[in-house]
């Protein structure tokens, strides 16, 4: 069941902490904008630019909360028309990747099989490599802030990548 919490935050935090395996997704009250978090993200308590008032985090942002993604996505095509929903590229699990309700992305219930483009783990054979000749190379860079900024630019720097760098 989705809470819907608008110009409550005292409500919403409460939710965050009695719901740590839940999700949010965080709408715009005007315009386009939405993300969908889980409720351990350090988003969902941070003030919005433009807080103010008595409810900073759920006046000019509306948070719809729930157990699953799934009742999230569906949420959000039912009530705001929203087609696929965006994930935070901050929480720790599945960033970035788009959800759908229908379609590639679709979120499944655990009695479907799913078919991988490669195979499983377990399925590829594998390779014994002594642990002594096993070998990592690593270059350490530290780019100057211009570098930076001309591959972003030239559009060659990925800000928010599919995957998470913070967790490997």
């Amino acid at each position: 069941m989705c809470m819907v919490f608008q110009d409550d935050d005292a409500g919403y935090l409460q939710w965050l902490d009695n719901h740590t395996c839940g999700h949010v997704l965080n709408i715009a009250a005007t315009g386009n904008y939405h993300r969908l978090h889980k409720s351990k993200c350090r988003e969902n308590r941070r003030l919005s630019h433009n807080a103010g008032g008595d409810n900073p985090r759920t006046t000019s942002y509306i948070k719809v909360c729930a157990d699953t993604e799934d009742e999230l996505v569906s949420w959000a095509l039912t009530n705001r028309q929203i087609p696929s929903v965006k994930r935070c590229g901050r929480c720790p699990v599945g960033a970035g990747r788009l959800l759908r309700p229908s379609g590639r992305g679709t979120l499944m219930s655990e009695d479907v099989e799913i078919e991988f483009e490669t195979p499983l783990e377990e399925e590829v054979e594998s390779i014994d490599i002594p642990a002594q000749t096993r070998t990592v190379y690593t270059d350490g860079a530290d780019p100057e802030v211009s570098s930076l900024h001309g591959k972003a630019k030239r559009g060659k720097l990925v800000v928010q990548p599919d995957f998470q760098r913070h967790f490997v």
